[in-house]
Parts: C-alpha cells; structure tokens; sequence
C-alpha cells in the first residue's frame, strides 16, 4: 500500500492510540512511512508487538507502549514513557474507540461508564497531556512568539482581535467563505477537506462504483438547522450541480 507523502512529518514524533489493529494500524503504517518517530498505545500487546516487527526497516522503528486506555493512571505512564524515549510530541491521533452498539432501554451505568471510558475520557487526558508539549515545541522553535489556545466558536469570532492585533496569527477551520468578511486580513488556505459520501458496508450505495449527487437527492437526510454551516454546505454541493437541495427527513439541533 503506497501513502500520501509529507516531508514536514519526517523526525517528528507522532503518537497514535489504539493503533495496534485497524483503522490505527493504518496510521502507524503511513506515519513510519513518512519517516516520523510513531509511538502507539493499544491494550492487543500481541497485535501490537507484530506491528512494531513488521516495520523495524521503517526510517524509525516504531514505539508500542501496551497500555489500557481506559486508565487514566496507566495513560499518563505510557505517554511520560513516549516523551522520555522519543522527545516531545508533534502529532497525536486519538484513534481508540470501540463501535460495540447497545440497546439504548438495557444500557446500565456501568456500561455507560465503560463506553464513555474506551471512547472519550482517554482523549481528554491524552489532550492534557500532550498539548503542552506541543506549545513546548512551539516555543523553542519561535521563542518570541505567545501562544494562546483558545476555544473560538468560528473563525469570524476571532477576526475583531485580529484587527486589534490581540493575535497576530489565528489556525482554524473556516465553515463558510470569507467573501466580503475578511477582506482586509490575509488569508491563507492550507488544505481544503473535500466533500464525500460514506455508506454503511451494507448499504446499497456501497456496492456502486460511482455515486451521483442525484442519486442523493430523494434519500433520507438527517440534517442540521437550514441555517447552519453544514447544512448550508450540502445545500451549495447539490445547487453547483443544478440540483434542488435534499429536503431532511430529520432535522438535529447542534
């Protein structure tokens, strides 16, 4: 399997959870082959200890830290083992989750403890943990520049302190075009996330090698408020192609 290639990721260490077996051992795959330092957790310690052999030719062999994730305590050890063995972190992907679906009257307390454990708490904590080595990093490689990590709800929130150069810099993710918004700022685009659709593996859409937007149009729709960015977005894709927008059969509120 060949990957997409990024030079900037080469020498950086990347941490990935849950990255013994599916989805995350496809990242820990495409990371070694971009030459990053991977370190990844994951509770399969025979899965995981294949995966470390199978890429010991790789530019920097990769780290597997057996770790139960849903432990807080046994989190922080393994990644303060992370950081000692291989530096701070530039990248860290919280992959881990467990997709295992309940009956929503049987769910007991301790099963939705356990559920929230295996798929949210861990990344909280890995977050708490990591950030500061990121800011860490950031420092040391601009140590004139302040870094504030702010919870802005949309870009345009931020552009008032960009104008009164309260931050001279500001990384987010744009929801809707800036036309007319920020024209008197400079703005860089660094990637745009393309629209796609994603079928369940049994549904018919997944056994067609082509899907068409007018294919789409009369399926159910679950969709936000007609005046939210996502909603608006699927709205523009389907009028680019002089289509009448999908009507929702749902709509969920944010």
């Amino acid at each position: 399997m060949s990957f997409t290639r990024y030079e900037s990721l080469a020498g950086r260490v990347a941490i990935i959870t849950g990255g013994a077996s599916g989805i995350g051992e496809s990242f820990v795959r495409a990371f070694a082959a971009n030459a990053a330092r991977v370190a990844f957790l994951d509770l399969q310690e025979d899965a995981g200890n294949a995966l470390a052999r199978s890429l010991q030719d790789a530019a920097h062999a990769p780290l597997f830290v057996p770790c139960d994730l849903t432990d807080p305590a046994a989190l922080r050890v393994a990644l303060a083992r992370v950081r000692r063995e291989l530096g701070p972190a530039a990248v860290l992907v919280n992959n881990a989750a467990n997709d295992q679906r309940q009956n929503f009257q049987e769910v007991t307390p301790d099963q939705f403890d356990w559920m929230m454990a295996v798929n949210l708490r861990h990344v909280y904590f890995a977050c708490q943990a990591i950030v500061p080595q990121m800011i860490e990093r950031f420092s040391e490689k601009y140590p004139r520049a302040v870094l504030y990590v702010d919870n802005v709800p949309t870009f345009s929130d931020a552009l008032p302190a960009l104008r009164s150069r309260q931050y001279d810099l500001v990384f987010a993710r744009l929801y809707q075009p800036l036309t007319n918004v920020a024209d008197d700022l400079n703005v860089e685009r660094l990637f745009d996330d393309p629209v796609v659709v994603v079928a369940g593996r049994d549904n018919p859409f997944a056994r067609r090698r082509k899907v068409d937007l007018a294919d789409l149009v009369d399926e159910p729709w679950i969709l936000m408020p007609s005046d939210s960015w996502n909603t608006k977005m699927v709205a523009d894709a389907f009028r680019a192609r002089g289509l009448a927008p999908p009507k929702a059969t749902q709509r969920r509120g944010a």
